[in-house]
């Protein structure tokens, strides 16, 4: 793995921090419950993430450049390497809503955080999207194929 893939994936993971921190702050000054809540959901959403898309990834087992969910993927059981089924694309996509949707409701009560919020998670996106998925070699990536990013 390059330097700079490894330094994106790092940013990547600070980024991602940062945009659970800001939402954990946010629902905290309302309610303890709800932020109890946030984190069981982002665990329970985040693990079925990396199993319905990063179990099957080709790249998993060591050139992934998000650094943590390809490791943390091999604790789930090997999915055989292919094509993403809508159930895969489904499951995923309703996952990440969740977790962007979740905090919401008090972020939008606390417009700095908002703010914060959303500006990390666009600076985040694009971190990904132009460095590290432009290095990864996974030919059945939704956004390989979607977003052009491999031509």
């Amino acid at each position: 793995m390059t330097g700079k893939k490894v330094f994106h994936g790092w940013l990547s993971l600070v980024l991602l921090s940062a945009v659970a921190a800001v939402a954990l702050v946010a629902i905290s000054r309302y309610s303890l419950p709800a932020t109890a809540g946030f984190l069981a959901l982002s665990a329970v959403a985040g693990a079925i993430v990396v199993y319905a898309f990063c179990a099957k990834c080709p790249c998993r087992s060591g050139s992934c450049g998000h650094i943590v969910f390809g490791p943390l993927s091999r604790v789930f059981p090997l999915r055989k390497q292919g094509p993403y089924t809508i159930v895969d694309i489904g499951a995923t996509a309703a996952c990440m809503a969740a977790i962007i949707l979740y905090p919401q409701y008090w972020l939008v009560k606390q417009i700095p955080l908002l703010a914060a919020f959303w500006s990390v998670t666009a600076v985040l996106l694009v971190d990904i999207l132009v460095f590290i998925c432009r290095g990864c070699g996974n030919a059945y990536c939704p956004a390989q194929r979607g977003l052009g990013i491999r031509q």
